[in-house]
């Protein structure tokens, strides 16, 4: 397992939202922790992300192996509160001023939609031909990685998750009043696709040192 989220290098990504940070239970291990900005999020305040290497085809079971590797049992007292995802790459990342990010950045914006399956197309074309372009020219903006759910497994949520994951790396979150950000989220574009989807996240998260 790789423990820079946006490695070309590795296709598969897990997310595990849990009430405690994970690093707090393997603070030998080097992997990156986010904790929640949002205030009023209790239950799941904290996600860890873990890269995974290997073939083709994995699962929810094999992310289990890995996790086993770092000494974390699913089912136990320390993962008995979690909300647990994989995900596959859709493409490689795509940088702002550098061809790789080599340490994880400070600020993770993590945004999960779901289009109708008739939008689909239309959804995944705006994000590559016009999303991630104009977000990088939001002041603060560094990276952005687009998944889609592979799996799920949660305690805490029976409902499936929105099927795609995009993580946007931020320096900082001053770019949020810019208007950049503001020329980002408000194209005809945009308005278009939003109006046909059907479940929706959004969290912003702070790298827990």
């Amino acid at each position: 397992m790789s423990t820079t989220i946006f490695s070309n290098d590795y296709d598969y990504i897990l997310s595990i939202q849990s009430k405690e940070p994970l690093l707090e239970l393997l603070s030998t291990v080097n992997y990156p922790t986010y904790t929640s900005t949002e205030a009023d999020i209790v239950v799941l305040s904290s996600v860890s992300f873990f890269q995974l290497c290997g073939p083709e085809g994995h699962s929810i079971e094999s992310a289990h192996s890995a996790l086993l590797e770092l000494g974390l049992r699913v089912g136990d007292d320390n993962l008995s509160h979690t909300d647990i995802r994989l995900y596959k790459a859709l493409a490689h990342s795509t940088f702002k001023g550098a061809e790789y990010l080599s340490t994880n950045p400070s600020f993770l914006v993590s945004v999960a939609l779901s289009p109708t399956l008739e939008a689909e197309t239309d959804f995944n074309a705006w994000y590559e031909e016009e999303h991630i372009s104009l977000l990088s020219k939001v002041p603060g903006w560094q990276a952005c990685r687009r998944f889609s759910l592979v799996d799920f497994e949660s305690t805490v949520n029976s409902v499936s998750p929105p099927r795609y994951l995009a993580l946007h790396a931020y320096k900082d979150l001053d770019g949020f009043t810019t208007s950049q950000f503001k020329a980002a989220t408000n194209t005809s574009w945009r308005t278009k696709v939003m109006k046909e989807i059907v479940a929706s996240e959004r969290h912003v998260y702070r790298l827990q040192e």
